[in-house]
């Protein structure tokens, strides 16, 4: 597992601050499951990281290449429910959203997962059955 270095005093231990939220990336070098990857979070305190934003996407996809990572696929903190996908606690992500992969989410049947997926060192959104696994998962504390 790699776990980087933290700005110094503004988050919790290993994680980092990008746009002003504290996030972790964790690269597993065994695939995890979503329930995994969610279950390690909050054991560090935190939970899935909501990315609301295309700026932040993008701020986590310039970080992530300047630490040299190269996660091809990352979990985060969004879910397919009946109501549509949705960040965790927080605002749905609109189906038109250029953050998705070009012709996702594909319906899942309101259980779906989401991680981000590195196309060509671009971040997108992807939904995946929740069976699915990622190569780690990005927490926010």
């Amino acid at each position: 597992m790699l776990t980087l270095p933290s700005a110094s005093g503004q988050c919790r231990d290993g994680f980092v601050v990008l746009s002003g939220v504290c996030l972790k990336v964790e690269i597993r070098k065994d695939l995890i499951s979503w329930s995994q990857a969610r279950s390690e979070c909050q054991q560090l305190g935190g939970d899935l990281a909501r990315l609301p934003s295309p700026a932040l996407l993008e701020h986590l996809a310039s970080w992530v290449k300047k630490n040299n990572l190269s996660p091809q696929t990352v979990w985060v903190g969004a879910e397919d429910t009946p109501s549509g996908w949705s960040w965790f606690g927080g605002p749905r992500i609109s189906l038109n959203s250029n953050m998705w992969l070009p012709n996702e989410p594909l319906h899942t049947g309101g259980d779906g997962k989401v991680l981000v997926t590195n196309t060509g060192g671009r971040f997108y959104l992807t939904g995946v059955a929740p069976t699915s696994k990622a190569e780690g998962y990005v927490c926010q504390a």
